[in-house]
């Protein structure tokens, strides 16, 4: 919704030359807190992040441990105690271990790109139906321009009021937001098998 205290900063339109020019305001912050739709998608994309957020934090505890399995690994293949199929076991299980971190890094960035699109769609579709809406009323009220509540406060006519009554006109009865989709949950770290010596 910041994006549209720009939009809304001067939104002229064409109304024809007219003798006595008519002003109108509104007040976007109102407007953000009282569209139904924006406080939808907000709450929608709130638990989304959280979810994102337990899902980093599960990552993050998965690639601890396949990280020390890595280590002793390592120590496994370089140990000239073991025999040369047993080092080469454990140097393969190491490979296998970093290349799973790298999975999990990869996997978790797609879903954070996901989430950075969905939010950025969301807002443009709001900024986007809030200044139709605004068009549409300061038309119908006959208005040379409509700015931020904040640049005119002094403006004719105030259609913040307005604005809110015709977004919320497409309210559905039940509102209720749909869960979004959870991200996978990380798979639990493969259990090292142990080494014979």
């Amino acid at each position: 919704m910041k994006k549209i205290l720009a939009i809304v900063a001067v939104l002229a339109l064409a109304t024809g030359v007219a003798s006595a020019q008519k002003f109108g305001n509104i007040d976007v912050q109102r407007i953000s807190q009282s569209y139904w739709k924006a406080q939808s998608d907000s709450k929608s994309l709130q638990e989304e992040q959280q979810r994102l957020q337990e899902l980093q934090q599960q990552i993050r505890g998965s690639i601890d441990q396949l990280s020390k399995e890595i280590d002793a690994d390592k120590a496994d293949s370089e140990n000239a105690a073991l025999s040369a199929d047993k080092r080469d076991a454990a140097k393969k299980d190491a490979d296998d271990k970093t290349a799973q971190i790298q999975q999990y890094q990869q996997s978790f960035q797609v879903q954070v790109q996901r989430f950075q699109r969905r939010a950025q769609e969301a807002q443009s579709a709001i900024e986007a139906e809030v200044s139709a809406s605004i068009k549409k009323i300061a038309q119908s009220n006959k208005l040379n321009a409509v700015f931020s509540a904040q640049v005119a406060p002094y403006a004719d006519v105030d259609i913040t009021d307005a604005v809110i009554d015709d977004l919320n006109s497409t309210q559905p009865k039940d509102t209720a937001a749909p869960a979004a989709a959870a991200p996978a949950a990380a798979p639990a770290p493969a259990a090292k098998a142990p080494a014979a010596k």
